[in-house]
């Protein structure tokens, strides 16, 4: 008996070609951040993308839609305006320093310290300048005089007050008195309430004329 006919081969299915992405294709909307970047020009990487994201001065028409969606256009308007997109703020990012220049940074830092400390010490030895410890036990020291000296002069001048018969006049004399105290603390400080005094020296006259030699 004849051979049965062997069954026709079934054709092979030939797998469609993937196309290329056309680069800078015109679209008014992209479904994702790479279709986006492939429609700019020139195009841009996913990532770049994402970053240009998260930057503050990103326009409103440049997010995404409710239904997912980027406007090609308004990213093309914006991207030929700021040229990159490749920093989060509109500032660009400071490199990072290399060992050589962190070295010399710290030895500038260590130097303008060591300046400023010199120019303190001498501003203390010229007494042009005083510590903050120093100047808060003088003031202190000040208000504390200046207590006493206050309520010395209501001391002394109280009685003499109520002696007075006009009020006008006991004003007077208050006033005076406490403007005494309070020059003396504007022009002398602290020393004018603990120094006491110079007391005036008598004169001693002219010197005793020395006795003739004898003959």
């Amino acid at each position: 008996m004849p051979d049965a006919p062997k069954p026709a081969p079934a054709a092979k299915s030939t797998p469609k070609k993937k196309l290329p992405r056309k680069v800078g294709t015109p679209s008014r909307w992209a479904r994702s951040f790479e279709d986006l970047g492939a429609r700019l020009v020139p195009p841009r990487e996913r990532k770049t993308l994402q970053r240009a994201m998260r930057r503050t001065d990103l326009p409103g028409d440049c997010k995404r839609k409710a239904d997912g969606r980027y406007d090609v256009a308004a990213w093309q308007r914006w991207l030929d305006t700021v040229g990159t997109v490749g920093h989060t703020d509109a500032e660009p990012k400071a490199e990072p320093l290399g060992i050589d220049a962190q070295i010399k940074a710290e030895r500038l830092r260590g130097e303008r310290l060591n300046n400023e400390k010199i120019e303190i010490a001498n501003a203390l030895l010229r007494g042009v300048s005083i510590l903050k410890a120093d100047a808060i036990r003088d003031v202190a020291e000040l208000f504390a005089h200046l207590k006493r000296e206050v309520f010395g002069v209501i001391d002394e001048v109280a009685p003499l007050v109520i002696a007075k018969p006009n009020p006008a006049e006991a004003r007077v004399y208050m006033r005076e008195r406490f403007s005494v105290a309070f020059r003396k603390l504007s022009t002398g400080g602290v020393k004018a309430f603990t120094e006491a005094p110079k007391q005036p020296q008598p004169d001693a006259g002219p010197a005793p004329t020395p006795a003739p030699a004898a003959g």
